[in-house]
């Protein structure tokens, strides 16, 4: 594996490393000069060349990640026929996630192409602003023939993604974002059940925010889910697990795996 940069220009910084095989190139060269990064897996003769982009934006926190995504099906629809193949939440309290498949019915340099996405979006509170949230969109494009030999590479580039913003020390700030994750309307079961427990005071949002609160029924049933829902996605896609990942009550540490379930989806949609 190859190491890329830093990414500061992101809503929060990223940094990853390329799978074999893939280079860094400059956003405009597949002509997405939105993005904050390329890469691309070179092949000579292939009639597409796979890439992975990333980028990302603020958005008001009241705008769902699913809707991001069907947004984003529905600029591709610009572009040709798009199918949505699986949709599914995953993620963490603290950061959540959704990921979609998508085959795009095209034409490349005038030749009919069938393409496949696989996107996935991660969102956080924006730390300066609360009522808006940061959220950064991973994608890999490739033939839709190949995408089963290529995702290998995406879930290996998903695994390598850390934020470089290390705010383990700030339990208020984590805190908070649970509490208000806890408030929206598309707040989880196990997540509003935490909430219950925090108003009959048998946890606080700061010690769920520490990873504590082991003796509370609900934070072990949230544990239970979590676990179920990864075991679940990753059986659905037969793709093995990742290496490691400690998930507690107030989400991943900021300097784990960003995607220990990212990497799969439901075949029905969530």
């Amino acid at each position: 594996m190859t190491n890329s940069p830093v990414h500061p220009e992101l809503p929060f910084p990223i940094e990853c490393r390329l799978p074999q095989g893939w280079r860094a190139v400059a956003p405009h060269v597949i002509g997405a000069p939105d993005a904050a990064f390329v890469a691309l897996r070179p092949e000579p003769g292939a009639e597409f060349t796979p890439n992975i982009t990333v980028g990302g934006e603020h958005r008001p926190a009241e705008v769902a990640l699913p809707n991001l995504a069907a947004e984003s099906a529905d600029r591709l629809r610009r572009y040709g026929q798009v199918r949505v193949d699986a949709r599914a939440e995953v993620g963490s309290v603290r950061t959540p996630g959704f990921v979609q498949a998508l085959t795009l019915t095209t034409t490349v340099d005038g030749e009919p192409r069938r393409l496949a996405q696989r996107q996935v979006y991660v969102s956080t509170q924006d730390t300066a602003d609360p009522a808006r949230r940061a959220v950064v969109e991973l994608v890999l494009t490739t033939s839709a023939d190949r995408i089963d030999e290529v995702l290998e590479d995406f879930v290996e580039f998903l695994r390598s993604v850390r934020s470089t913003v290390d705010d383990r020390g700030d339990a208020g700030r984590r805190a908070e974002t649970l509490r208000v994750a806890a408030q929206a309307d598309s707040a989880p079961g196990e997540l509003r059940a935490l909430a219950v427990a925090v108003r009959e005071g048998r946890t606080s949002w700061t010690e769920l925010a520490e990873g504590g609160a082991a003796h509370v029924p609900e934070v072990r049933e949230l544990h239970a889910a979590l676990a179920e829902r990864t075991r679940r996605l990753r059986q659905e896609w037969n793709v093995p697990g990742p290496r490691s990942a400690a998930t507690r009550a107030g989400g991943d540490r900021a300097d784990e795996d960003f995607a220990p379930d990212w990497h799969a989806v439901r075949k029905d949609p969530w």
